[in-house]
């Protein structure tokens, strides 16, 4: 299929995925009563006004997801490796043995390179994931340095330097003074993304660059929170993804080919689910009843949720075929599958819905109550949409040309909204970058004295 170019709204989603992906900076507790902040920077915690509290955890990038019991999280976190001695436990036998082979491979490839340093290629085949790419350099400086120094020259004091992103997970209790972890989950080289706790708070689903591609496919994991083995459930998977109510299952959207074309063909995939848990909540020893629900065209930056009775919540492109360049969407909308009459899907925007939504993310948070979904906007813009009414209110008064999703949004309650924007100020000017909690037609600024700390990275952008 590469004479059929690639839609606009496609190409935007997929583009965004080659650099970070969206965060959801603002977790509020099972009760609303208080909010993780998870920074570039830090863990910090407020309560229902906004006010700073005394718990935090700085000096990493950090992303969370609360447990039913609002008492502990689930934390991503940072640590260094800055020798291979430090990062070598994190490989089992075989890993260790891949990274040697690299490591040594590159050592002979650069002694016999003769063109510039800038240009050589650690990993020439595109067979290591960015955690693996830094093992090695740290075995190839550790273990295998022989006339490197001489070799590299200047090059060489910045591979004395290096040091290594050790990324875990772990459980986190929230005392009143401070954040303790329990518990580490999980520690590897490659970025963790989106921690989700299951509803019955036994496992923890997270995505994570492992990807032997530089394409940088995303693969969505599954670990107890008790610890053990995290065991991969898909890869080339959206970002977007949800635990079942009973907290059986997963549900996302997923490549269907080996790898994400980069020729401008349409990128094929589904709507899938998949069961990882037995009755009793524990981990399968193998992932069953994989079903492909509802064929779509794939891109990372599209969502799935599972609502309570049962239905699926999806967004994507609606495409009929065949269609010329001019007939292809603009925009991307959402649909809902019943799983209990799966021969159709049904539009879940209105076509009369004429609030513009962010091409490049598909992603969307529904209401606690399910009655209501916010959408992202193009330029920082947020909208509301009710399901039963097909009404739309528009969240955020300033909308900026260079404007930019800061943090997904997200839901404090089933009339709470929480997001960040820029509003009107009373002087008529519009106001930096802020985060607000929106109800009954008012938004409130809770984050205007936050220390500087808990603004770095993000909010002072």
């Amino acid at each position: 299929m590469n004479t059929m170019h690639r839609t606009i709204i496609l190409a935007a989603l997929t583009a965004l995925a080659g650099g970070c992906l969206p965060e959801k900076r603002i977790c509020w507790s099972p009760d609303g009563s208080r909010a993780a902040v998870a920074t570039p920077t830090g863990l910090y915690l407020i309560d229902a006004t906004g006010k700073a509290l005394p718990p935090r955890l700085t000096g990493t990038p950090a992303r969370c997801d609360w447990f039913p019991d609002g008492k502990r999280l689930a934390v991503v976190h940072t640590a260094r490796a800055g020798k291979w001695s430090d990062a070598e436990p994190l490989f089992d036998k075989a890993g260790r043995d891949r990274i040697e082979r690299h490591a040594k491979d590159a050592h002979e490839r650069l002694l016999a390179y003769s063109g510039s340093l800038d240009d050589f290629k650690l990993d020439p085949h595109d067979e290591l994931s960015p955690g693996d790419e830094g093992a090695v350099l740290l075995c190839l400086r550790d273990r295998h340095a022989e006339k490197l120094k001489e070799k590299l020259g200047d090059k060489w004091s910045d591979l004395e330097k290096l040091q290594a992103t050790v990324w875990k997970l772990s459980v986190f209790t929230v005392e009143a003074d401070a954040f303790k972890e329990q518990k580490a989950l999980y520690r590897g080289l490659n970025e963790i993304h989106a921690p989700a706790v299951s509803p019955n708070g036994r496992n923890i689903a997270f995505l994570m660059n492992s990807s032997k591609r530089e394409d940088n496919t995303i693969s969505l994991f599954v670990v107890t929170a008790e610890g053990g083995e995290a065991r991969q459930v898909a890869e080339s998977v959206a970002v977007g993804y949800d635990w079942s109510p009973d907290s059986r299952s997963l549900v996302f959207i997923r490549g269907t080919t080996d790898a994400p074309p980069r020729d401008g063909s349409i990128d094929l995939g589904s709507l899938t689910t998949v069961v990882v848990c037995d009755e009793a909540g524990a981990l399968l020893k193998e992932w069953a009843q994989r079903t492909d629900r509802v064929g779509v065209l794939f891109s990372p930056m599209l969502g799935a949720r599972w609502l309570r009775d049962g239905r699926l919540i999806f967004s994507s492109v609606e495409v009929t075929l065949p269609a010329t360049s001019r007939d292809m969407p603009q925009a991307w909308t959402m649909f809902v599958l019943d799983p209990r009459m799966p021969a159709s899907v049904t539009r879940v925007l209105g076509r009369d819905f004429s609030e513009a939504v962010e091409p490049s993310l598909g992603l969307f948070e529904t209401s606690p109550d399910e009655a209501q979904v916010l959408l992202p906007g193009p330029q920082g813009a947020l909208s509301l949409y009710e399901f039963a009414s097909g009404q739309t209110q528009s969240l955020v008064d300033v909308i900026d040309a260079k404007g930019k999703s800061l943090s997904l949004p997200c839901w404090r309650s089933a009339q709470e909204a929480c997001f960040v924007g820029r509003q009107q100020g009373k002087d008529g000017k519009p106001s930096a970058p802020e985060v607000w909690l929106w109800k009954a037609g008012k938004a409130t600024c809770i984050s205007a004295d936050w220390p500087k700390e808990m603004r770095e990275g993000w909010l002072d952008k």
